[in-house]
């Protein structure tokens, strides 16, 4: 009996750590990633650290960016994602947006999430998983992260959406955990038109 239980482990462990993760890429060229935004030709997952969103923002053609952040262990973001998928590309032509992970680069989650994007949601454009330089957790990494861009925002949690203008890289919205995905989808409406 004990041969078989540490057989068992033994295959379990072997399999899991045998597993290849997926890789984050690194920006090196913001003009063709703003293309491949433009195309919907590249299931991509970058590193994002604060600079590189603000290039980005810079680079953009558009009028606003919208910063929307998913985790594949988060139920409330997977069932509210096709709903921002949708917003994406019903406002294509006004708002940038931008999908963003937090899990550790060469993770479990991060190669489910890389999968998922073009199996489950067809999502067939860059997406972003914050730099791990801003810490070792997942939760201290997205917080950091938050703060940067919104100073002092206290309701933030998982799937909430910053919208930005581009002009000024003003934050003219940010989300909280307390609302809705529509509630969250009809504020930011009603900014963009």
């Amino acid at each position: 009996m004990k041969n078989i239980l540490f057989f068992s482990i033994f295959l379990v462990s072997s399999f899991c750590f045998s597993q290849e993760f997926y890789q984050v890429k690194t920006i090196s060229n913001y003009q063709k990633l703003i293309e491949d935004f433009e195309k919907d030709s590249a299931n991509v997952i970058y590193s994002l650290n604060k600079s590189e969103l603000d290039n980005i923002v810079k680079q953009s053609h558009k009028k606003y960016t919208l910063i929307h952040n998913f985790a594949v262990w988060c139920a409330p973001c997977v069932e509210g994602l096709p709903e921002f998928i949708n917003f994406r590309n019903e406002m294509k032509d006004e708002v940038l947006f931008l999908l963003l992970t937090m899990d550790k680069n060469k993770s479990a989650y991060l190669t489910n999430a890389h999968e998922d994007f073009e199996k489950k949601y067809n999502v067939k454009y860059p997406t972003f998983n914050i730099s791990d330089e801003y810490a070792k957790g997942k939760k201290k990494k997205y917080n950091h992260f938050v703060q940067l861009i919104v100073p002092n925002h206290k309701d933030y949690g998982m799937g909430i959406s910053i919208l930005i203008r581009n002009e000024d890289q003003k934050v003219l919205y940010a989300s909280t955990y307390k609302e809705t995905e529509e509630e969250i989808l009809e504020k930011i409406k009603e900014v963009v038109n």
